[in-house]
Parts: C-alpha cells; structure tokens; sequence
C-alpha cells in the first residue's frame, strides 16, 4: 500500500491509500461514520487482481462536510490519481457521494458503478415506501438529530445495530462485543458537528432522477441480513 496527498481546493488535502496491482482501478467510498480502514481486508484480497483507491471522507477532517464536497472530492481523485477510467463502490453514504458525483459530473469519467445497501430516497412519504427500515419518516429523522446531539456515540451505535435483523437477545450480545466497543471507540473521537452536518446534507436528498442518468453498468448490493433497506 502507499499513500498519496491530493490538494481538493479550500486549503485541504485527502490522503489516499492505492492498494496498487492490476490496471483496473476501483474506488471504494465508505460509508458514514465509517472509514477507509474498515475496507482494508477488502482492498487487500481486491487488490491481488487490480488497484483500490480509498481515503477517510471530509467529516473527519474537516465541518466543510457537504455531500457536494464530497462528490467533488472523488472527482478531485480521478483526475489525480486514476490512470484509467475507474469503477466506483459506494457504500451506504459512499453510494450518496457516488450519485451525487454522478449528478454533477456525469458518468463519462467512470467504467462501473456498484452500489452497497443505500436507497436513492432515504426519506419515506406517502408515495415512497423504500427508505431507511422501510419507515423513516421526516419526524424520524428529526428525533435522530436529536438524539445525536444529545448522546452521539450511543445513538449512531443503535443506528448501526438497529441496521441488522437481529433479536433482541442478539441485540444486547452486539452491544457488549467487540465490534461495538471498537466503533464506539472512533465515535468518541469524531467531530458531531461535521458529521451531523454531513448527515442532513444528504438525507433529504431525491436521487431517483439521477439514476435515470445513469449510462455505465451497475451493480446493486444488499445484505441478506441488513434491516436498513430491501431489494
């Protein structure tokens, strides 16, 4: 693996890890309050056959955390690092900056698109009954800011749980194990601020025209087991 600093404009710089082999380059953008280290087994087994490309998103470095900024940063990306035209893997919000990307640059610049458990409407409303859980409403969300702003590490950590159909037994066994105790870890030393910013910067966001724009291969993932969103 190396790393490589790319100026993104506004006095910032993206440290990018290339896990560098085959001439296929693929992009893996992670998801929110995720990080490009969660993909490293991935970009490690990935990158026996071609070159993943990953960095931690703007939240953790910076409150100018807009989604827009985000999608800009991937194009800073292509333009600087990318040798050929790359496939883009967007997870969870990694696939919100994939269509936003999309949105604002198109898809001239890129070969494939894989998408990873997200919807292109988390909000539900009386004609659109595919968001989060299938049931996330507008006051939903609002009490979830809420919640945030009052104890952050515990409510993304029920947020995360909450995702997996699990009983409540199986529940309460996640929240005491290791997988939790790392996670609540990084939270603690997360900017809220900017990661919240980040949040209601794409939640209300409708990508369902955007994907009509879409004129590269794609492929869609979901969890078998993921309660955030179905088939």
């Amino acid at each position: 693996m190396k790393e490589q600093s790319i100026d993104i404009g506004d006095n910032l710089k993206l440290q990018v890890r290339i896990f560098e082999k085959g001439e296929q380059e693929l992009i893996i953008l992670h998801g929110w309050t995720g990080a490009s280290e969660d993909w490293r087994p991935i970009m490690e087994r990935l990158g026996q056959a071609c070159t993943c490309i990953s960095w931690d998103q703007r939240p953790y470095f910076t409150q100018q955390s807009s989604i827009e900024k985000m999608a800009q940063d991937v194009h800073h990306v292509i333009r600087s690092v990318c040798k050929n035209k790359p496939i883009i893997l967007g997870h969870s919000m990694g696939a919100v900056v994939a269509w936003e990307y999309i949105k604002q640059f198109g898809c001239s610049e890129i070969e494939k698109l894989i998408i990873v458990d997200m919807t292109p409407k988390m909000i539900v409303d009386d004609e659109w009954r595919l968001g989060i859980y299938r049931s996330y409403t507008q006051d939903d969300d609002n009490l979830f800011i809420k919640e945030c702003r009052d104890d952050f590490i515990w409510r993304v950590g029920e947020l995360i749980i909450n995702g997996k159909t699990l009983t409540p037994e199986q529940k309460d066994k996640m929240r005491e194990g290791e997988l939790m105790a790392i996670r609540q870890q990084r939270l603690s030393n997360l900017d809220q601020k900017a990661w919240l910013d980040g949040w209601s910067s794409f939640v209300n966001n409708d990508y369902r025209d955007t994907l009509k724009t879409i004129s590269v291969p794609t492929l869609l993932c979901f969890g078998t087991d993921s309660n955030f969103y179905g088939p």
